[in-house]
């Protein structure tokens, strides 16, 4: 039997909402009759990209702990109970109504109050950790869940469960429907031209956009041509710099990153779980700058993960101001260390982690349902 309903709870960034979306398309071409519902917060990047993805979404008003100073961030903070509290209320209202056969949570934030609400009404709920150090939300249900699916081993003795599956992250099929050539015409790029793509994650990073702007005169002296995701709330800060130069592309979001990726010879990224999956995948060498403002820091984690094994290059942020120019210019000119880090990727284990999932979600579907 498969199952007929499913609500996907997720949020907050690309690492938790991409893989979730590969899962749901996973899930329609195994049933294309399957029902499938998102759940996730209302002011972040979900309430978008999941519609665009071709799924509903119910949004809740959750937002996540807010880390950096500020009155108005103290005032959310201490009203964050209250709306956790709505925000489980809403989901259940959801849940009731739409009646899942099973509750997936995906990760961030945005995910809890589905996955507590399934929890209170008995629903069976499993959930999938992306990142190599479990997050809040894994940490708090895990016991509870039916299913635990990880995407890197080294999360597995951090997580009080016994129902420990490792999947691998599914990555989105999207990213691999383009070509080299094609992708080089796009950009208007050549065959001969070094390309760098840059990509602070999918909300964009200050200390990352800094660095390049500080760069762009040293990139185009050494025929560095620079594919450059800013961030929407970055883009009018730095769209004056690029206007009369020829090899660089700003864009606030790129939308098809099956051509970014494959115009680019090298990225400079975060290390969210689901940025790394999509290198892993498509064997992209990487120079991999952490977030020091994540939760458990996982970031730096996932980025060691590649980094000890020679599958990508750590840029600790402490370091990017003396060091960001000089790394990415002796990578990106070495010919040999590209070939190195793809070489190495290429060497990795490549699991086909949506089919992976949702094997393990149908198990679990036969396995409640026959109980």
């Amino acid at each position: 039997m498969l199952p007929e309903k499913i609500t996907i709870a997720t949020g907050g960034t690309g690492g938790h909402i991409f893989p979730a979306v590969a899962f749901a398309d996973a899930m329609k071409k195994l049933n294309p009759q399957v029902l499938i519902r998102f759940s996730g917060g209302k002011n972040s990047m979900e309430a978008q990209k999941i519609p665009l993805a071709g799924y509903p979404i119910d949004t809740l008003t959750i937002h996540g702990i807010y880390r950096t100073f500020s009155l108005k961030n103290v005032y959310r903070n201490l009203t964050f109970p209250l709306v956790y509290f709505i925000s489980i209320l809403t989901a259940a209202k959801g849940l009731k109504k739409f009646k899942p056969d099973l509750v997936v949570g995906f990760g961030g934030y945005a995910s809890a109050p589905a996955v507590r609400a399934a929890r209170l009404l008995n629903i069976p709920y499993a959930l999938h950790e992306s990142n190599a150090f479990p997050g809040l939300v894994t940490r708090t249900f895990a016991s509870g869940a039916k299913l635990v699916m990880i995407g890197d081993e080294a999360v597995k003795p951090k997580i009080n469960s016994s129902k420990i599956v490792f999947t691998g992250n599914p990555v989105r099929s999207s990213v691999f429907t383009s070509n080299h050539s094609e992708a080089r015409k796009k950009f208007n790029f050549s065959e001969s031209d070094k390309v760098l793509l840059i990509l602070g994650g999918s909300l964009g990073s200050a200390a990352i956009n800094k660095a390049v702007s500080e760069n762009i005169e040293v990139f185009i002296s050494k025929d560095i041509n620079v594919l450059w995701q800013c961030g929407a709330r970055y883009y009018d800060q730095y769209k004056h710099l690029v206007e009369d130069k020829a090899g660089i592309r700003l864009m606030p979001f790129i939308q098809d990153m099956a051509d970014a990726y494959a115009t680019a010879d090298l990225v400079v990224s975060r290390s969210g779980s689901g940025i790394l999956a999509e290198i892993k995948a498509l064997n992209m060498p990487s120079i991999l700058i952490p977030s020091p403002n994540v939760a458990e820091d996982h970031q730096t984690r996932n980025a060691e993960s590649l980094s000890k094994i020679g599958a990508a290059i750590m840029l600790p942020e402490r370091e990017i101001n003396q060091s960001f120019e000089r790394v990415v210019i002796e990578t990106i000119s070495d010919a040999k260390k590209l070939e190195s880090l793809r070489s190495t990727l290429k060497s990795l284990p490549h699991l086909e982690s949506d089919k992976l999932i949702v094997d393990q979600v149908v198990k679990l579907f036969n396995k409640t349902s026959n109980n």
